[in-house]
């Protein structure tokens, strides 16, 4: 008998006392999980009929030993069945479920976890450990915040992380690993978030002060704009932004300069953000009408371009011409700013125009999570 991880495969030979038979038939029931100290109880029966002398019994389960009779049959009767043991090899551990932050084992530097533990039966394999590490949400390049690794018994169902920052976001990592078969896919999530203050026999402990950064921003609307003119110059002077309303490093300055009697064309209209998560931004512009129209015909679709500040290249949206000025670009990545730009695209051989003025955004830290 060759075991796998589900399967087994089955031969024998036909004794010379037998006459020639028919057919074979091959009873098969889980006698053991091999991490279980005893035999089932109330095993269930598998039968099925061959005329071969090695047959492939699948969808088995890991790290079980079952028991396999085989019977030859022919017109005058069946022979005694032969009774053989053969285990299956281990496999991936089951999911860990019911991943939950404990309210009781939670401070302002203490986050306590409890899961429903493996058993036996679908530890599939001698464990060798959970491995549990917490992150900072949004923090994946660094080390993990904290890590253990409980070795040797699948009944563990709770851990405590302590040290960690009040009033700070975590996310837990788990992982059960087993001998022999080491899987990344029965990996579980949760998220927790520690305490400002903790309440010790009805007195509240002092609080631990926090400090963060918020991120930029944009900065605000420059006023006292002034200007002194010649017959063929322009000097425009304003008031340069304070370290209160400048909300960021300041990088410069973008002017425009256009004559108010003419019509903007499509490259003027402003591109407003109207919703961000932590992988969509949904943007508005300003459509086209008659009084953008240049003679060159009317605007039958729009196209919306975007990139990182790391990206040299610009992605297009995917999909046909855009009809609607509100568009949702989807599939971004989360707590990254991204630069966006649309194109009117007008019929006749003019087809896309330039590219709009720039509008920016960042996509959130952390979305909302059913966990």
């Amino acid at each position: 008998m060759s075991p796998s991880t589900t399967q087994i495969e089955v031969s024998w030979e036909l004794s010379s006392s037998l006459c020639s038979p028919d057919y074979y038939i091959i009873r098969y029931s889980l006698y053991q999980k091999l991490a279980c100290s005893s035999p089932e109880t109330n095993p269930t029966e598998f039968e099925l009929n061959t005329n071969v002398t090695q047959y492939n019994l699948t969808g088995l389960e890991p790290y079980s030993r079952y028991q396999i009779t085989v019977t030859a049959v022919n017109g005058t009767g069946q022979s005694e069945p032969t009774i053989g043991y053969s285990n299956t090899r281990p496999g991936q551990p089951s999911n860990i479920t019911n991943v939950r932050v404990n309210p009781e084992r939670t401070s302002p530097t203490r986050l306590g976890f409890t899961w429903q533990p493996l058993n036996c039966r679908n530890v599939n394999g001698v464990i060798w450990y959970y491995y549990l590490r917490i992150f900072k949400d949004c923090d994946r390049v660094g080390l993990p915040a904290g890590r253990t690794y409980l070795d040797n018994d699948f009944s563990y169902s709770s851990v405590e992380f302590n040290g960690l920052k009040a009033c700070t976001m975590y996310e837990l990592h788990i992982n059960a690993v087993n001998r022999d078969v080491i899987y990344v896919e029965n990996l579980f999530r949760a998220i927790g978030v520690t305490g400002v203050t903790s309440v010790v026999r009805g007195e509240e402990s002092l609080p631990i002060n926090v400090i963060g950064d918020t991120r930029g921003g944009e900065p605000s609307a420059i006023e006292s704009v002034s200007y002194t003119s010649t017959a063929h110059s322009l000097h425009f002077v304003w008031e340069e932004p304070s370290c209160e309303n400048l909300q960021g490093v300041l990088d410069g300055y973008d002017v425009d300069l256009y004559d108010p009697t003419e019509p903007p064309s499509f490259l003027e209209a402003n591109i407003i953000v109207l919703d961000v998560t932590s992988h969509s931004i949904t943007i508005r512009w300003a459509p086209w009408n008659e009084t953008y129209d240049r003679g060159d015909g009317p605007v039958i679709g729009y196209r919306v371009y975007y990139n990182t500040h790391e990206q040299d290249d610009i992605a297009k949206a995917p999909g046909h011409l855009i009809i609607d000025p509100t568009f949702t670009i989807n599939n971004l990545t989360r707590d990254t700013e991204y630069d966006f730009r649309v194109t009117a695209s007008r019929e006749g051989p003019v087809g896309e125009g330039m590219l709009s003025s720039v509008a920016g955004a960042r996509t959130k830290c952390t979305g909302k999570s059913s966990r």
